[in-house]
């Protein structure tokens, strides 16, 4: 359905809540499963730390800490790799679902390896590489214009031309004087996910934070704050990483799920925005032309 005014942010934020609200049953296990299993090459990097007494344990074993660093950079590009592959599959859980369409294991999985992502994700990588070359400041630009590409992909059954629907849709809506809060909405847009996803870190990251206040407060009142010790203060016992990083992984998932979501639905609500404002040029022409 087409319309002619603006969306209100509250109206554009508050869509993807009810969405995600709607199918949470649905939903949520798969971003939860995607967020866990990112966490978990990193948990078990920490776990072996743990197990070995930590930086301090292996400062005196250079094998061993050779050993470990290897380890630790294996975990963290696994990891990168889970959240990387399972926002494809999130998104085409979240596409199957606005289309009301059930969530079979092997349809969702097929996301993984789904051409049109890759392709749209590799272009925007090619992009950014280009505004961090030229200092940044592109981004600023691209960023939110390109927010709804890989829902664009999906909608539209598109691979390359993605991107460059994103511009034509961005900036046809920001041309007329009725929809030129479009690139306002979209930054704004961009800056909430930002805030949700740090505060629901922040939340799961609380116990870690004070444990390293009360360990730096010691190591100050009794001269053991060594530079070993320093790299320590965020190791936690077994017992508390394992719920504190699933925890984490969790909110991550559910955040991811939030964002997929809203890209899906700034992407319509552009589509609307532009039909709109067609309509309304073609009433406002048939109205001069009647006069």
């Amino acid at each position: 359905m087409s319309r002619t005014r603006p969306t209100s942010l509250a109206e554009l934020m508050d869509a993807p809540f009810r969405f995600v609200r709607r199918e949470f049953r649905v939903l949520a296990p798969w971003a939860v499963l995607i967020g866990v299993s990112a966490a978990i090459p990193g948990l078990l990097n920490q776990v072996i730390l743990s197990a070995l007494g930590g930086m301090q344990g292996l400062s005196g074993n250079p094998a061993a800490l050779m050993t470990w660093a290897l380890l630790s950079q294996a975990a963290g590009l696994i990891g990168f790799a889970l959240y990387f592959v399972g926002n494809f599959v999130l998104y085409t859980a979240v596409h199957r679902r606005l289309h009301g369409l059930e969530l079979g294991v092997h349809e969702v999985l097929r996301g993984a390896i789904d051409s049109r992502l890759w392709i749209v994700t590799i272009l925007e990588g090619m992009l950014n590489v280009v505004g961090l070359l030229l200092c940044g400041l592109p981004q600023l630009y691209l960023f939110p214009v390109l927010m709804p590409s890989l829902a664009i992909a999906m909608e539209e059954d598109v691979h390359t031309e993605a991107i460059t629907r994103c511009f034509t849709l961005v900036h046809h809506a920001a041309a007329d004087v009725r929809a030129r809060a479009t690139w306002g909405r979209a930054v704004a847009l961009l800056h909430a996910v930002t805030f949700v996803t740090m505060s629901l870190t922040a939340v799961a990251s609380a116990p870690i934070v004070v444990v390293m206040g009360v360990r730096t407060w010691r190591g100050l009142s009794d001269g053991t704050f060594t530079p070993e010790a320093m790299q320590d203060l965020a190791l936690l016992p077994v017992w508390a990483q394992v719920p504190l990083s699933l925890l984490g992984g969790a909110a991550t998932g559910l955040t991811l799920l939030y964002s997929v979501a809203a890209r899906f639905h700034l992407y319509r609500d552009l589509v609307e925005t532009r039909e709109g404002t067609d309509l309304a040029r073609a009433l406002d022409a048939a109205e001069h032309a009647g006069g």
